[in-house]
């Protein structure tokens, strides 16, 4: 049956039938100019159906049959070239227009369509390119020679009042968009599917007929194969993915699984024009997230080495406008953050050479793409020089709990907070932000921790955004020395405007696995006065606009401390309370860390009586010095053995100070421990901690170098002390120390060693000795004992302690043993084998002080004698004019001058007996009155023996003949 002029349907078995377009001419041979749907299974029947009619051999479906029976291609017919020998192409009356035309693969095919006449205006054309499978292709590619159709008035309303062109796909919605006006160079349209229908109608021609040119339509054509198309699909080792087409659209697609494989947004058409009057929805969305992370999804331009076959423009066309620069009914990008009807507007973008890289907040993010129903098809291209537009889409993953995204919904505010991390770095949001933004970081503290910002990074891009470079300030960056929101006046620590950056630490991103960079400084950073710290970041335009990235480390740092500072080192504390706890300071900016290469702390304990302080250490850590501590059980004291200088010290050291001005180095630790240490100092009217380390490294801190410890001060016992000089300290020209016990004392002082892990608390405090002229004279000790190389040889168990006053720490070992009259150590002060006039180093150098250790049975006595160096034998006789005096007293046998009340006092003082020879006395005469002193000073003795029976401590200082002469 006929349904129509030009279009017959015959009906086939099976329900199918066969649609036919044609046209009569003077010629009896009928031709066949489409047949659709034609399945492969019915072809025969319809080449079949073709013979019938026309009688001759039939043509192939891309050529025109000739009416002598001739075949041409079938852009040939109506070319304007006799191609059939009967001349049947190029009839009168005939136009390429209302046919379908297919081709094969590989060849290009031109068409023309000419200028119709008056009698034919107004004019329509029907254009059917289809790409029929197989050798005929699957893509149908049209390339417009050249294009002067009509007139372009509007990219809106009534913009192709004289003529337009339109294109629909097979399958696909009618946009209704139309082209025209005049264009000039490489415009190409690819089609998304096996058809395309092509109108072309001019209602008038237009007026400017001094143009030189009223109408003008040529394009050429070609099909291609799937696997051809590389930009639009990819290559065959690595396929695009575009998204699943929305039923009932021209271009809606969504993406999911990106995470998964590539995935390209394309605008419809791409690479080549895109159609008017079309509005598209990329949906993106990642279903696939892990429990702890959070998805974001970024969209930037993709890169591809095809631009050799583009357009050049000038540079007006590079710039990117975007927002308020943009005309709403032109082609526009619009990225949301989101997709429900609360997702925010990232960016409006309408033309660039680039589209900037956009990230969302989360696992969802839609692209809009809307293109105006009126325009020319080389109007300046949208987005890029390609015509059209691909992204390709990343999915990436964030720690769930992390500020470098904002939740959706809610504001761009972060509270960084010592409970989470001491110390960490803070990245500005990964994902884009939108215009009028301003995020605030809040950091929090403890009451007695300051808050150390340093920014590594910070980079604002606006280079190619001159035309916002008002004088406003678009990108602001302000430091507030307290938290904004709080009611009292936060000082400004700084402000910065657009691309002028705060203070920069940048040396650090320096910094890899095989190099070490220096610490950020003060001078590079930025510390609060108290704990809190806000930062505000303002950006006006977002983030698109303006992309800023920073970085910055920040750290919470401790200003925690026990006791009260005594000096300008803050870590300097005095302790008065009877117990209590002190540790290591966690200030970095006193560590290696914080730029310093040494630290020293002292931690004074003093005491209204006389008391003695128990420390217990906790636990301690000295970094990898070359050190170790071990409690040497000869002198009760823990040592420090360094095995290298080279990398530094770190120790810890416990001096007592039973007299001012003069230390006792009790204990030295330096090894790493875990476990509690008790120390139990002798006296402790004042006792100094001090925590020394030195050579640091720029990565060491606190958690390197620390100690815990305990203190807690002993009460003392005095009705159970024999201690008559309560200072212990001693001048004088001559003197002597004897203890004597038996063996119940013994037994207490065992008792109240095990239970304080010290010696008997009495017995067992200093002595100090020293010179009445510390500048001029030297001390010259007498030791009841012996030195013994190995402490095993000792038959005693008791130990006299002897060390110089300003250095501690060389301590002399006596064993208080001796046999004979001759079994005495001798020492002098530190000195007197030097030049007598060097420069004392220590006030307290030439003074002596003595220890007892108590642990057996047995008797100590110590002597004592200032004595001067001798000028005549000290200074060199080539140095002076004349020979210096030989002293008037002196012991020839040690080179010494000693004092004149030393002299013929009954007591043998040189141990040449040179002081008490008869020569040298013989000017006294009679009963020696230093005999009448002795004898009073032995019945003082006497009477400490009645009032303690158990204990007997004498001390002398001058002379002591009830010692010597045994007169007692």
């Amino acid at each position: 049956m006929v349904d129509a002029p030009g279009h017959l349907v015959l009906p086939l078995v099976h329900g199918l039938s066969i649609s036919l377009s044609y046209r009569f001419n003077p010629f009896p041979t009928p031709r066949i100019i489409a047949v659709k749907p034609r399945p492969s299974s019915q072809f025969w029947t319809v080449l079949a159906l073709a013979t019938v009619l026309g009688g001759a051999t039939p043509c192939k479906r891309t050529e025109f049959r000739c009416n002598d029976g001739g075949c041409i291609a079938i852009n040939k017919h109506c070319n304007g070239l006799q191609d059939c020998t009967d001349g049947t192409d190029e009839l009168p009356d005939c136009t390429p227009c209302n046919a379908t035309y297919t081709g094969e693969i590989g060849r290009t095919y031109e068409i023309e369509v000419k200028r119709p006449t008056d009698e034919q205006m107004p004019f329509l054309c029907h254009l059917n390119f289809t790409a029929g499978g197989g050798i005929l292709g699957e893509l149908v590619q049209l390339t417009f020679e050249s294009f002067a159709v009509g007139t372009f008035e509007s990219f809106t309303t009534e913009g192709c009042p004289d003529g337009f062109i339109s294109i629909k796909e097979g399958n696909r919605p009618t946009s209704g968009g139309k082209w025209c006006g005049s264009a000039w160079g490489y415009t190409v349209y690819y089609s998304e599917t096996s058809s395309v229908n092509l109108t072309l109608r001019l209602e008038r021609f237009p007026q400017q007929q001094s143009s030189g040119y009223t109408f003008e339509f040529k394009l050429s054509y070609k099909f291609l194969k799937l696997s051809d198309a590389r930009i639009r699909y990819g290559n065959a080792t690595q396929r695009s993915y575009r998204g699943k087409l929305s039923i009932g659209t021209y271009c809606d697609r969504l993406l999911e699984g990106c995470s998964r494989r590539p995935c390209r947004i394309q605008s419809p058409n791409y690479p080549g024009i895109y159609p008017r009057n079309v509005s598209c929805h990329y949906r993106v969305r990642e279903r696939n997230v892990p429990a702890d992370k959070h998805a974001l999804i970024a969209v930037r331009q993709a890169n591809f080495h095809h631009k050799e076959h583009l357009p050049k423009f000038d540079n007006s066309d590079r710039v990117l406008r975007i927002w308020d620069q943009c005309n709403m009914m032109q082609d526009y990008i619009e990225i949301l953050d989101g997709w429900g009807p609360t997702a925010t507007t990232l960016a409006h973008l309408c033309s660039g050479e680039t589209v900037p890289e956009i990230i969302s907040s989360g696992p969802e993010l839609l692209v809009k793409f809307h293109t105006s129903p009126f325009g020319n098809p080389f109007h300046p291209l949208p987005l890029s020089y390609l015509p059209g537009f691909e992204l390709e889409i990343e999915v990436f993953y964030v720690n769930k709990e992390s500020p470098t995204y904002i939740e959706h919904g809610k504001k761009c505010e972060f509270l960084v907070t010592t409970f989470d991390n001491t110390s960490g770095l803070l990245e500005s949001p990964l994902h884009s932000l939108p215009p009028n933004t301003t995020c605030h970081y809040h950091f929090r503290g403890h009451p007695k921790e300051i808050i150390w910002i340093s920014f590594i990074k910070y980079h604002v891009t606006n280079e190619r955004l001159t035309d916002f470079n008002t004088g406003e300030c678009d990108v602001q960056l302000q430091i507030w020395d307290g938290d904004v929101k709080s009611p009292n006046t936060v000082p400004l620590i700084g402000q910065f405007c657009k691309d002028d950056k705060p203070k920069l630490c940048d040396h650090s991103l320096l910094k890899n696995s095989s190099r070490l960079t220096r610490p950020c400084g003060l001078s590079e950073s930025y510390v609060s006065s108290g704990s809190d710290l806000t930062i505000a970041h303002s950006i006006r335009y977002g983030s698109v606009l303006y992309p800023v990235s920073f970085v910055l480390r920040y750290e919470f740092v401790d200003l925690t401390q026990e006791g009260a500072q005594v000096s300008r080192n803050p870590c300097d504390r005095i302790f008065k309370d009877v117990s209590g706890r002190f540790f290591s300071p966690k200030i970095t900016f006193l560590y290696g860390r914080g730029g310093q290469e040494e630290v020293s702390c002292a931690y004074h304990f003093e005491s209204d009586e006389q008391q003695r302080l128990k420390v217990t250490f906790l636990k301690a850590a000295f970094g990898d010095k070359e050190c170790s501590s071990v409690y040497n059980p000869e002198i009760g004291r823990w040592v420090c053995g360094v095995k290298s200088y080279g990398d530094g010290l770190a120790n810890l050291k416990i001096y007592e100070y039973p007299w001012p001005g003069v230390e006792i180095l009790r204990d030295c630790l330096c090894s790493n421990f875990s476990e509690p240490l008790t120390l139990i100092t002798k006296t402790a009217r004042k006792v100094v901690v001090k925590f020394s380390v030195s050579n640091m490294k720029i990565t060491e801190d606190y958690r390197n170098y620390f100690f815990e410890a305990n203190y807690e001060f002993l009460p003392t016992h005095e009705g159970n002390c024999l201690n008559p000089w309560k200072s212990r300290r001693l001048k004088g020209s001559s003197g002597e120390i004897s203890v004597r016990n038996n063996a119940q004392t013994l037994k207490q002082n065992e008792q109240s060693y095990q239970q304080n892990q010290s010696n008997s608390y009495c017995l067992h405090q200093p002595w100090l000795i020293e010179p009445e002229d510390s500048l001029s004279n030297f001390i010259y000790l007498k030791i009841k004992g012996v030195n013994k190389r190995d402490s095993r040889l000792c038959p005693s168990k008791n130990r006299i302690l002897v060390y110089p006053a300003g250095r501690t720490e060389d301590v002399h070992i006596i064993c208080p043993y001796y046999e004979s009259i001759e079994d005495v150590v001798e020492m002098f002060s530190e000195g007197w084998n030097l030049f007598s006039y060097r420069k004392i180093q220590n006030k307290n150098s030439r003074s002596f002080i003595i220890e007892f250790l108590q642990r057996e049975i047995g008797n100590f006595a110590v002597t004592w004698m200032e004595v001067s160096k001798n000028p005549a034998l000290t200074l060199p006789s080539t140095m002076l004019m004349i020979n210096p005096p030989d002293c008037p007293h002196s012991c020839p046998e040690l080179g010494a001058c000693i004092s004149s009340d030393l002299w013929c006092d009954g007591l043998r003082h040189c141990p040449s007996g040179n002081d008490e020879q008869e020569s040298n006395c013989s000017i006294h005469a009679g009963f020696p009155i230093s005999y009448l002193n002795s004898v009073a000073l032995c019945a003082v003795a006497l009477h400490w023996r009645r009032e303690q029976k158990n204990v007997i401590v004498s001390v002398t200082e001058h002379t002591f003949l009830e010692f010597k002469s045994g007169l007692c």
